[in-house]
């Protein structure tokens, strides 16, 4: 009688495709996560500025605008926020560095994603579809050094664009001129 041979792999062979796929896990797991961060990210960043240019809408229907009209904290008024927000610090966008400071005189207010959003506490400079307001909005809602906050500018026409979209010849309080800016948006942001 001959011995029974089973077909099946070896002891060896099983620790050779466990060690290959120990390696790939490696070195793709921390690009899937980043990955998925880096969306969830882009995605919040999207409903702030849909729910900036809705709450200009209804700030418009109600109030008005002209030259001149404070459009910084008012605007707060027509989001939907968990909290008011005094002491917090935020990460700045990029093209600046350290830390947005939230305050009584300059607060913020912490949205129900979880993220933190600042007003650059202006008014319009004039009525031209050109003319904007800056807000900040920090997906993490906390200062961690990384610059990876989103500028939003909102315009007197309803536009709402990120630093790196903007329109030519943006005028600001002051006034300020200013253009699309490479490198305005985090690396993950994309519209």
């Amino acid at each position: 009688m001959s011995p029974k041979h089973t077909s099946g792999f070896t002891l060896a062979e099983l620790l050779i495709c466990l060690a290959i796929l120990g390696e790939i896990a490696t070195f793709t797991l921390p690009k899937v996560l980043q990955s998925q961060q880096d969306e969830r990210k882009r995605s919040m960043s999207k409903e702030v500025a849909g729910i900036l240019s809705d709450a200009l809408l209804q700030y418009r229907i109600r109030v008005g605008i002209t030259p001149g009209t404070s459009l910084d904290y008012d605007l707060f008024q027509y989001i939907n926020y968990v909290k008011w927000d005094t002491a917090s610090q935020i990460d700045y966008y990029p093209l600046f560095s350290g830390p947005l400071s939230c305050s009584v005189a300059a607060p913020c207010i912490k949205l129900h994603n979880g993220g933190i959003l600042k007003s650059g506490g202006a008014s319009w400079y004039d009525t031209n579809t050109t003319s904007a307001i800056g807000f900040t909005f920090d997906p993490d809602g906390a200062y961690t050094a990384s610059n990876d906050s989103v500028n939003f500018n909102v315009y007197i026409d309803g536009a709402v664009r990120s630093r790196q979209y903007l329109k030519s010849n943006t005028t600001y309080p002051g006034p300020t001129v200013r253009g699309p800016q490479a490198g305005g948006d985090p690396s993950w942001f994309t519209w």
